[in-house]
């Protein structure tokens, strides 16, 4: 009869350990959204950084998971790169600060594309920025992130932070709103998550001591 106690043990526990991580996959949401009105623009400002500075909805501030979108010219040399980052505005006067996450870096091609990171577990506060570093661009190469406005989830303010020469500065763009397209999915803080996995597994342990009665 051992054996079989040991197999139903097992069982229990790992349908309460497959509820928590499918409870943990459900809770994921969006909670920022400017995918939905694409202004016909994008940043053409050569190398360096382009980032827009956002505020999140709803309460989840785990990342697990970052779209955006960009553009690249049809006349490539092959060596143009990106890299995704994502800062914290606790630099001085607001700016970019804290480092948050980075991609590394990930090859550009011709025309339009959308890049999903995923698999994040990237905690953030309820507004940062995200930005691209672009670079191999010369001559006639010409990449940036696409204008978009206005965001369905969350909010982001007229205006946008660069960096070509190694500090950050705000600009504007005339007759344009200054928002990019992205996309963001998070899930609550781990400690929550941590929790609500803590009772699952009580109550498979619960349910597997009720069956031995």
């Amino acid at each position: 009869m051992k054996p079989k106690f040991a197999l139903k043990q097992s069982i229990g526990l790992f349908a309460a350990a497959f509820s928590f991580v499918a409870t943990s996959q459900a809770l994921a949401s969006v909670v920022y959204d400017n995918t939905a009105n694409y202004l016909g623009n994008f940043t053409d400002l050569g190398n360096g950084s382009v980032g827009d500075q956002i505020t999140l909805g709803g309460t989840d501030r785990t990342l697990t998971e970052f779209k955006f979108e960009y553009y690249m010219s049809f006349a490539v040399s092959g060596n143009e790169t990106g890299a995704l980052k994502f800062y914290s505005n606790d630099g001085s006067n607001g700016k970019p600060g804290t480092l948050l996450y980075d991609s590394g870096s990930f090859g550009l091609t011709s025309g339009f594309h959308t890049v999903t990171a995923s698999g994040l577990s990237t905690p953030v506060g309820d507004n940062f920025t995200w930005a691209v570093s672009f670079s191999g661009l010369s001559g006639s190469e010409k990449a940036g992130l696409l204008h978009y406005n206005a965001p369905t989830v969350g909010s982001s303010v007229d205006d946008f932070w660069v960096n070509t020469s190694g500090t950050w500065e705000l600009m504007s763009t005339p007759g344009l709103v200054d928002n990019f397209g992205a996309q963001v999915t998070a899930v609550p803080e781990p400690t929550s998550l941590a929790l609500l996995g803590s009772g699952l597994l009580g109550l498979g342990i619960a349910a597997y001591r009720r069956r031995q009665k």
